[in-house]
């Protein structure tokens, strides 16, 4: 499983694998969305909606809305390695503005990732990958703490890393990451709010790379690394290295498509 959180440097690892199939993909007409939207309009607060998953036509190969699974992973009983300056409180859990949400203390010592897999039976050469993001709180350090990703095998992948204030595309092979431009949320760090980034990926052919904010380009058809078409799957997932003055990240609705 590869969630491309590769800042392993840290002491001490606690890591988990969820499930994919335990949380809601809500293509059936029932339930509620806390954060749903339109396929372009991100997520956002407020009364419940039609579930974003449903609400999409066509629908993609994979969409998950997180709202509703309940916690995912509870860090709060984790312990501190030997020499560390406090106690560690990392949690990942639904909350009323997210569902897959991970609120991380400043100068905390142990580095933690949990990572949802999904094994897809496709051959691909173009991904569509989609995400609604919202940044409580970003440290000022430049490390990458959340990442979706479309592995097309163990050693070839495209995905959306969460760093800073924003968001970047990465391509990435098993020995060399191929990270694009950085592009903010919009918005401001007082008054954050949802942003839908989107990925476009063609790995084959002339490979390139686009990305969205709200449905605006950032970059479009940048040229990109290939990937042979294999075993793909696709993840979700959140880590944190310190030193680090403390994260809040929020993450919902995500959807793929790959063909």
């Amino acid at each position: 499983m590869r969630p491309r959180l590769t800042l392993l440097a840290a002491a001490l690892v606690v890591s988990g694998c969820i499930d994919w199939d335990s949380l809601s993909t809500n293509y059936e007409p029932t339930g509620s969305s806390q954060t749903g939207g339109g396929a372009a309009g991100g997520g956002g607060g407020g009364a419940p909606a039609e579930p974003f998953c449903a609400s999409l036509s066509p629908k993609p190969l994979v969409c998950n809305d997180f709202d509703g699974v309940g916690p995912l992973v509870d860090w709060s009983s984790v312990t501190d390695p030997p020499g560390g300056s406090q106690a560690i409180d990392e949690m990942i859990f639904l909350s009323g503005h997210a569902s897959l949400r991970a609120e991380i203390p400043a100068d905390g010592d142990t580095f933690f990732s949990t990572t949802i897999v999904k094994p897809l039976s496709v051959q691909a050469s173009t991904v569509k990958l989609g995400l609604d993001l919202r940044i409580e709180h970003a440290s000022a350090d430049p490390m990458v703490v959340a990442a979706a990703t479309f592995a097309f095998g163990p050693a070839c992948g495209v995905g959306i890393e969460v760093i800073e204030n924003g968001a970047r595309a990465v391509q990435w092979t098993d020995t060399v990451d191929t990270p694009f431009a950085f592009a903010a949320l919009p918005g401001s760090p007082a008054a954050p709010g949802w942003a839908r980034i989107e990925l476009v990926y063609v790995a084959e052919g002339t490979p390139t790379v686009s990305l969205y904010v709200d449905g605006v380009p950032a970059y479009e058809n940048e040229p990109a690394p290939g990937c042979a078409p294999s075993e793909p799957e696709i993840s979700v997932g959140i880590n944190y290295t310190p030193p680090g003055d403390g994260w809040i990240v929020n993450i919902d609705n995500l959807v793929v498509d790959a063909f």
